[in-house]
């Protein structure tokens, strides 16, 4: 990322945001995002990581989660996917608190990024 003059942070190169969603009960969301905020730390340390977000809403009793990692480059998302880029990446026991495994993610092209302090 660049440091413009007023302060705010912009993509300096084209990047690939991929996109995870999944949901848990309510009374198990404060579990869940612990484990994904190891999860992205995890997922920083991947050669061609440029960052991520961990979304989350609660919703009707549900907890709805994005998992949003940015990418130099497919071919970095195929180091940490795997071949099949859009197949969905678990860290641990899952099954036991989502309430539905989503098998797949959604990649997209960053077009614009601007972030301030």
């Amino acid at each position: 990322m660049n440091m413009d003059a007023d302060g705010s942070r912009t993509l300096d190169r084209p990047a690939i945001a991929r996109v995870w969603r999944g949901a848990t009960r309510e009374k198990d969301s404060r579990a869940y995002r612990d484990a994904l905020r190891a999860d992205l730390r995890e997922v920083r340390s991947v050669k061609g990581n440029l960052g991520g977000f961990v979304l989350e809403r609660t919703v009707d009793g549900r907890a709805e989660f994005q998992f949003l990692s940015l990418w130099e480059s497919m071919d970095a998302v195929a180091g940490f996917a795997g071949p099949d880029v859009d197949r969905a990446v678990y860290f641990r026991d899952d099954e036991r608190v989502l309430l539905e495994l989503t098998p797949r993610v959604e990649h997209h092209q960053v077009v614009a990024a601007e972030t301030g302090d």
